[in-house]
């Protein structure tokens, strides 16, 4: 015995083949053992945390779907509490006023301001048809580019117009056309003109609460 185990010992020496002495190898087994165990706890952990955001998160989506609920509730309830002055026509939770004449872009917004009240500006489709149904085929629109040359903004917010909203190849004026005016055959696009010429309006401000 004592032979052949010296024959293998010579016979893996020449191959160049590591001696399995009975000690080293179950060393790493117990150290790749500890690694495994540390990640698998690791892992564990993080499966933990992602369970409770995920709980969380369906929690959050809960609540923002009951207040909203109790925002549209509130909103229904508002209506009955708000009014409109008379001949503004009520839509929603504001009030339109339809001018009566024509007027300059500043008188009309003076006229507007006065009432506590703005010259329409970016449409939604509801306020289209509002406009279409009482408005006539050219109108001022809240927007112009006086505070700085091609770009324009609504007046009550500085946000920029959308370009979509314009008729193709408009504004096209330059300095000498500063104001916009929607266009009824063209489904309420803009078109640029100086703000000297007159065209109707319409003023918006939120319904009133009543007292």
């Amino acid at each position: 015995m004592f032979l052949i185990t010296i024959a293998i010992y010579f016979f893996n020496t020449a191959q160049g083949q590591p001696i399995y002495d009975g000690m080293s190898f179950p060393f790493r087994c117990k150290e790749q053992q500890n690694a495994y165990n540390i990640y698998k706890e690791r892992n564990q952990a993080l499966q933990l945390e992602l369970t409770l955001l995920q709980e969380r998160h369906g929690n959050l989506i809960d609540q923002g779907q009951s207040l909203q609920q109790q925002i549209n509730n509130l909103q229904e309830k508002l209506q009955n509490c708000t009014a409109c002055p008379d001949v503004w026509i009520p839509l929603e939770n504001n009030c339109y006023l339809f001018s009566n004449a024509s007027a300059t872009f500043d008188a009309a917004k003076d006229i507007c301001n006065r009432a506590g009240a703005y010259i329409l500006e970016d449409q939604s489709p509801r306020e289209k048809s509002l406009t279409k149904t009482n408005g006539t085929n050219r109108m001022w629109i809240g927007a112009t580019d006086n505070r700085q040359e091609g770009v324009y903004v609504y007046e009550s917010t500085g946000s920029r117009v959308n370009n979509s909203d314009w008729v193709t190849g408009q504004p096209n004026g330059g300095r000498n056309e500063s104001c916009a005016v929607a266009y009824k055959e063209e489904n309420w696009q803009l078109h640029d003109y100086p703000c000297n010429y007159k065209f109707d309006y319409v003023c918006k401000k939120s319904r009133e609460i009543l007292v």
